[in-house]
């Protein structure tokens, strides 16, 4: 393995350590691609997380139990891995959307992701494994894709109200 993905294998175990402990997660897969970036894959036996990691970026992605070990999302057309943040939003019920401001991403550091990503996990444990780990995800998976549109529409009216008063106008009048 290398060094970029033995270091985030570490900070892994730090961050997410309640994964390997009582939840029975093992890495099974560690890929490392175009230098910085880390693909890992934790397997429990009842679902998979999968984590990537860029130089100013984590990502923390949900599958079942046999969500192939690649990069993608997507495989041939279908999605087999969903993103964390959005899962806990549809969980939640929640079209809530924040834009962080510059400053905030000046801030945004790996170690503050992962904390952030950690406790997200953490918080809504019982509800992922019930999701992902008895199959559950296919049967709402229609509602989840509805949820996530919304949620980017709601997103992309946000970013537009903030970007310009007069854009936001124009948006909303149709022109």
């Amino acid at each position: 393995m290398s060094d970029v993905c033995s270091d985030f294998v570490e900070q892994i175990h730090q961050q997410f350590g309640f994964l390997f402990g009582e939840k029975g997660f093992r890495v099974v897969h560690a890929d490392q691609a175009g230098g910085e970036h880390c693909l890992l894959v934790l397997d429990s036996g009842r679902f998979r997380i999968k984590l990537t990691r860029a130089p100013d970026e984590i990502h923390v992605l949900l599958g079942g139990p046999t969500a192939p070990l690649v990069w993608e999302e997507n495989v041939e057309g279908q999605t087999h891995w969903y993103h964390l943040h959005l899962v806990v939003a549809y969980l939640s019920g929640s079209l809530d959307v924040h834009i962080p401001d510059p400053e905030a991403w000046a801030e945004r550091t790996i170690e503050r992701q992962m904390g952030r990503l950690s406790g997200m996990l953490l918080d809504h444990y019982g509800e992922v494994e019930d999701l992902f780990g008895k199959g559950k995800f296919e049967l709402v998976k229609t509602d989840y894709e509805l949820f996530v549109e919304a949620l980017e529409a709601a997103a992309m009216r946000q970013y537009m109200a903030s970007s310009s008063p007069s854009q936001a106008e124009d948006t909303k009048s149709g022109s």
